[in-house]
C-alpha cells in the first residue's frame, strides 16, 4: 500500500496537468453536465469579458503564490546562519570556489580564471585547451 491505495490502482505522471487530463479524458460527460473549477474571476462582477473568460482565464497554473512568498524567503535565507546574508553570500562562495577546484582537477583543465572573478557561479572548461577546436573535438568524437 502506498498512500492508502493499493499498487494496481497507482498511476505516477509527469505532473499534476498530466494527471488531472488522464483523469477528466476517462470520464464521459454529457451536453447537462458541467465542469466545476476553481477560478478567480469565478466571483467577478466585470463585463469586460464573456462569462467564459471571468470563468477560466485564471485557472490557478499562473498562481501569484510564489511571488508573495519572496518576502519571508528573503527572511529566511538570512536567517541561517548567525551572519546573515553577508554570511551566507560567503559561504555559498567558498563552495563554489571548491566545486570549482574540483571540477578543474577531474576533468584535467586549467583554472579559467582568477579565484577574485568568481561570484556565486562559475564556469569550468570541458576539455583543455590543447585538445583542438570545437570542430575537431565534434569529428573525433571526443
Amino acid at each position: 500500500m502506498f498512500v492508502g491505495a493499493d499498487v494496481q490502482d497507482l498511476v505516477f505522471v509527469s505532473n499534476a496537468t498530466t494527471g488531472v487530463n488522464s483523469v477528466l479524458r476517462s470520464l464521459t460527460f454529457s451536453p447537462e453536465d458541467e465542469i466545476l473549477t476553481t477560478s478567480h474571476g469565478t466571483n467577478s462582477l466585470g463585463t469586460d469579458k464573456t462569462r467564459f473568460q471571468l470563468e477560466f482565464d485564471w485557472t490557478g497554473t499562473d498562481d501569484p503564490t510564489a511571488y508573495m512568498c519572496v518576502p519571508e524567503a528573503i527572511a529566511f535565507m538570512g536567517s541561517l546562519l548567525p551572519g546573515g546574508w553577508t554570511e551566507l553570500m560567503q559561504q555559498n562562495h567558498q563552495l563554489v570556489l571548491q566545486a570549482r577546484q574540483l571540477l578543474c582537477e577531474a576533468l584535467e583543465v586549467q583554472l579559467p580564471c582568477p579565484e577574485e572573478m568568481i561570484g556565486s557561479m562559475a564556469v569550468v572548461p570541458k576539455y583543455p585547451r590543447h585538445r583542438g577546436t570545437s570542430s575537431e573535438l565534434l569529428q573525433s568524437g571526443n
